[in-house]
């Protein structure tokens, strides 16, 4: 895919991070760099499905994660001293 160098920027330079993006590849004809690449710009996960593979497990993995809490703001503080 010739865009997709551009649509993984566009991914980065909108992206929200208050949100996810989860992508799935169907077939053997997906662009592997597109797929990953956005889920990973938009702090998601990835799937590949092939034509004998199970197209639920794989969605239900993706929507579990989509429902489980995402620290994005958090902050690690020193020990106090004299511990």
């Amino acid at each position: 895919m010739s865009d997709g160098p551009k649509i993984v920027e566009m991914v980065r330079n909108t992206f929200d991070a208050s949100r996810r993006i989860y992508t799935l590849g169907l077939g053997s004809g997906v662009s592997r760099y597109l797929v990953e690449s956005v889920a990973e710009a938009g702090n998601g996960l990835h799937e590949y499905v092939g034509e004998e593979e199970d197209l639920n497990a794989k969605v239900m993995y993706l929507l579990q994660d989509s429902i489980t809490p995402f620290l994005d703001m958090f902050k690690i503080s020193p020990a106090a001293s004299g511990l």
